[in-house]
């Protein structure tokens, strides 16, 4: 086993015997499956067993069940101004035309770059700093996809980074360092991280870092990203008129399974990224929303406000103050000067 897992792991059993509290244990418990993910990922076994009460991990599951039954509601409340929303996001996407090209940067992750990067956002250069000094970043080579796996019990949190392609892995790390920071601020009790600002803040400094005028991405990596958000789109447009179509479409946030055929014809596209699970719609709707407030920031907004409206609205987690926030001017901005800067990038290889 890994040492940093198993050290970790042992401390979480010590922590687990004090717990006082039925809520303490089903934390532990939770942090216990993270810890069992992260050695997943790590090719690593974790060969002892959690001492939890069958009892406790009931309660676990229940949680969950109950935190995920409360979003999936939500969206049910919600499917016409969401289906709007997606709708006019697919028609201004498709005056451009952006296409998918595979950069192939044949580069490496230098980490050093990203250290004055983070300085704009809070504390996020001495978390970055934490994380690489504590051994808690670990760099990947199979196919799993850039992750951030958090211990509420034992406040820390592991990141994990593909290596396979550079641009993904470059804004990648950006990404995952936001859920970081996201999870350092975020002061509540909920079992699952699933909520409706689940992606707002990694989103966001992945967004900014794109567009990093020292970062070594190009204007074709952020028409990448924005592509795959428009498949990411199309596939959230699917599930939103599944659901008008059959009230248990999805329960508890996964998708039920007779559907999956029709759902599928109603994706209309090749693309499977969380189709059947109810988190494709919080990708969808946190990018929507941090584009919003990137421009916000772009424009001279304290990044302590948006860390206040963060933690306001990850408390709440309500969709439909979520959703008032979304500014579609400042998307069809963006999308704007992707294509203006593609254009210009034409003329002058011309």
């Amino acid at each position: 086993m890994n040492k940093i897992i198993k050290g970790d792991f042992l401390e979480l059993i010590k922590r687990y015997k004090r717990a006082k509290t039925d809520k303490e244990k089903i934390l532990c418990a939770s942090d216990f499956y993270n810890i069992v993910d992260a050695a997943n990922i790590l090719n690593c076994n974790i060969e002892a067993e959690f001492p939890g009460e069958i009892e406790i991990i009931s309660q676990l599951e229940k949680s969950i069940n109950e935190e995920r039954d409360n979003v999936t509601k939500q969206i049910y409340d919600h499917l016409d101004e969401l289906e709007e929303l997606y709708l006019t996001f697919i028609r201004e996407i498709r005056k451009y035309g952006f296409k998918y090209n595979d950069t192939n940067h044949n580069k490496g992750i230098v980490l050093d770059n990203y250290y004055e990067f983070f300085k704009q956002f809070g504390n996020m250069d001495e978390e970055f700093k934490k994380t690489v000094n504590n051994n808690r970043l670990f760099f990947t080579h199979g196919e799993n996809a850039g992750s951030t796996i958090n211990y509420k019990v034992l406040n820390k949190q592991y990141v994990f980074i593909s290596l396979n392609d550079f641009a993904y892995a470059a804004r990648g790390l950006a990404h995952e360092m936001g859920h970081v920071h996201a999870f350092n601020i975020t002061f509540d009790d909920k079992i699952d991280d699933y909520n409706f600002m689940t992606e707002f803040m990694s989103f966001l400094i992945e967004l900014s870092y794109v567009n990093y005028e020292n970062s070594e991405l190009t204007n074709q990596d952020n028409i990448n990203v924005i592509y795959i958000l428009g498949l990411l789109v199309y596939q959230s447009l699917g599930q939103v008129r599944l659901m008008k179509k059959h009230k248990d479409a999805f329960q508890s946030f996964v998708l039920n399974p007779k559907y999956k055929e029709e759902l599928d014809t109603l994706c209309r596209v090749n693309y499977d990224c969380c189709r059947n699970e109810l988190y494709s719609q919080l990708y969808t709707i946190d990018y929507l929303l941090a584009i919003s407030y990137y421009y916000q920031l772009k424009y001279g907004v304290d990044f302590n406000e948006i860390e206040k409206f963060y933690i306001e609205n990850n408390c709440k987690n309500d969709l439909s103050t979520i959703l008032k926030y979304i500014d579609m001017g400042a998307v069809k901005q963006y999308l704007n000067e992707l294509h203006f800067n593609r254009e210009t990038k034409k003329k002058i290889i011309k």
